[in-house]
């Protein structure tokens, strides 16, 4: 405690906690006028409002005081018909009007903002936006539900009052001027008129409401036009956005191949259809990622052998694990495990196969330890197995293996019960 608050009576100590608790001893209107006034600490004004019987005094705090939890409290004590009146009337802040109008002719709707409030308890910092946000749910007033988009202060408040409001051109212009990216791209999925919104993707400065106009354009011919125009404004997302929306093959193949960015190329490959573009792009884009994809788009099987089967160091080895995926000659995918080459490649096409008679060479006679224990784990010969365990070179292969028969074992019990 501050030496001096022992000389000061208890609502002027330093201590905004002691000053709250000698307010709930006070009667003297005229000290509890000075503190809903005066007072620099919320809660110590909100702790007055709650002893003060002035309405004129309250009215005064409902007009003027800076913290809004203030101001709803100030609202909630005021009784006198003549006060609300003229806070209805000459409030500049349209909570305090609203309200004051809604205790004077709609005592139910009053009603149901206090429970609201109910449900929130305050916690130092909060302010009253949940009763103000309950509050627009209320109002039909739409010139008022503009006014509330446009100034309330809290951003949970300007998107409640969104919900009701349909014009196009209104909920323009609150993308272009709310502060609040959150509030901006709410009012851009209500936003139906398809140039507005091709204006707000080429225009605003906020990617995430760029976006979110984007995937409200269903207008074709503006997407294309965006595709080939609209470049140097567009940032990778969204012209991603944009290209999952387009089937014109030519603007396709174009950012297929032209787009600097990797990842809108793979976006664009991935909707391709023509067997010639996808080889192409397969066996030339510069970034393997982008390979992959066409890859993964073609069901040529001379071209994916080669693929699997090339010596170039310079194929990815996701490129190759991706055209072994799409591979369906088992001849080919058992010549792959036994070529010489990367383990991953070989270890996908040993995964692909089923043959009993090669999974027991496989894992039985090949040289690399790791194949022959994806082998042995695909095995249902238990006597197999059980060499297995006592022959292999391998403590890997030999664990893999008692697993596997342990499995199996696991599974005949089952079966016998």
């Amino acid at each position: 405690m501050n030496l001096l608050d022992l000389f000061k009576p208890g609502w002027k100590r330093s201590d905004p906690t002691a000053r709250e608790s000698a307010i709930l001893r006070l009667r003297d209107q005229n000290i509890l006028k000075q503190i809903c006034l005066t007072d620099p600490d919320p809660m110590v004004r909100v702790a007055a409002i709650g002893r003060l019987e002035k309405d004129q005094v309250l009215g005064t705090v409902a007009l003027q005081d800076s913290n809004a939890r203030v101001r709803w409290a100030a609202l909630k004590r005021i009784q006198s018909p003549q006060v609300l009146s003229h806070l209805a009337k000459h409030g500049q802040d349209w909570f305090v009007r609203w309200i004051s109008s809604v205790k004077l002719d709609h005592p139910a709707t009053y009603g149901h903002l206090l429970e609201e409030e109910g449900k929130y308890p305050y916690k130092e910092g909060d302010t009253d936006y949940w009763v103000r946000s309950a509050a627009v749910d209320k109002v039909e007033n739409m010139d008022l539900l503009i006014e509330i988009v446009r100034t309330a202060d809290d951003s949970i408040v300007r998107k409640t009052a969104l919900k009701r409001l349909e014009d196009d051109h209104l909920l323009a212009q609150i993308v272009r001027t709310d502060p609040s990216d959150e509030v901006r791209t709410s009012a851009v999925r209500k936003i139906k008129d398809q140039e507005l919104l091709a204006s707000i993707a080429k225009e605003t400065d906020s990617w995430e409401v760029r976006k979110a106009a984007l995937r409200r354009i269903r207008n074709q011919a503006l997407l294309d036009e965006m595709n080939r125009t609209e470049k140097d404004l567009m940032n990778a997302e969204l012209r991603k956005a944009a290209v999952s929306k387009t089937n014109d093959s030519s603007i396709l193949t174009e950012v297929a191949k032209t787009d600097e960015r990797w990842e809108v190329r793979r976006a664009a490959v991935y909707k391709i259809k023509d067997r010639d573009t996808l080889l192409e792009i397969a066996g030339s884009d510069q970034n393997w990622e982008v390979r992959k994809a066409a890859v993964q788009r073609i069901e040529d099987p001379v071209f994916l052998a080669k693929l699997i089967t090339s010596q170039d160091a310079s194929i990815h080895p996701e490129i190759r694990k991706a055209a072994i995926e799409k591979i369906q000659d088992q001849e080919l995918l058992q010549k792959i495990v036994w070529v010489e080459g990367q383990k991953e490649i070989r270890s996908v096409a040993l995964g692909r196969l089923q043959n009993p008679a090669f999974l027991e060479r496989v894992a039985t006679k090949h040289a690399d330890e790791w194949l022959r224990s994806i082998a042995a784990a695909k095995l249902h010969d238990q006597e197999l197995l059980s060499k297995i365990i006592r022959e292999d070179r391998s403590d890997w292969v030999r664990i893999t293996a008692q697993e596997r028969l342990d499995l199996l074992n696991g599974k005949a019990a089952q079966e016998m019960k």
